[in-house]
C-alpha cells in the first residue's frame, strides 16, 4: 500500500500540546499502520515531523477495530501558507504481506460505534 497523504493549509503557529488521533477501520490480517503529522514550510517539499503514531491492529477474526491515542507535540512555528501534512502508511503485517487497513469514512456501511478518522490539534 502506498502512503496516503493529505495536506491542510495553516494560517499560523500551532501551540504545544496534545494531538489526539482516532483511527477506527476495517482490517485484514494484522496490519501495522503509521500515522504521521508533519509540517511543511511554504515553498519547500521537506516534511518536518510533529508527532507519529504507530499501531498494530488485532489479528483475525477481527474485521473491524478501534484505535485512539493522544501524544504530546512541541510548538510548531508555522506561518500563513505552511502546510500541516497527514500521512497514513501500512508499514507491516503478516509475512504474506496481505494485511490491509481501510479507515472509517471510506466505507458507506460502518459498524455501530465506528468513528471517522479524526485528528484534534492543540489549541
Amino acid at each position: 500500500m502506498r502512503p496516503v497523504t493529505v495536506a491542510y493549509r495553516l494560517s499560523g503557529p500551532i501551540p504545544a500540546g496534545a494531538y489526539h488521533l482516532i483511527a477506527d477501520g476495517f482490517i485484514s490480517d494484522e496490519p501495522v499502520v503509521r500515522f504521521e503529522i508533519l509540517w511543511r514550510r511554504q515553498g519547500t517539499s521537506e516534511d518536518l515531523p510533529i508527532v507519529t503514531f504507530e499501531h498494530r491492529y488485532p489479528a483475525p477474526p477481527a474485521t473491524f477495530a478501534q484505535y485512539e491515542e493522544t501524544q504530546a507535540g512541541a510548538q510548531v512555528p508555522a506561518r500563513d501558507g505552511d502546510l500541516l501534512v497527514f500521512q497514513l502508511s501500512l508499514i507491516g503485517g503478516t509475512p504474506q504481506d496481505q494485511a490491509a487497513f481501510v479507515p472509517i469514512g471510506e466505507i458507506r456501511q460502518a459498524p455501530a460505534g465506528a468513528r471517522f478518522l479524526t485528528i484534534d490539534l492543540p489549541r
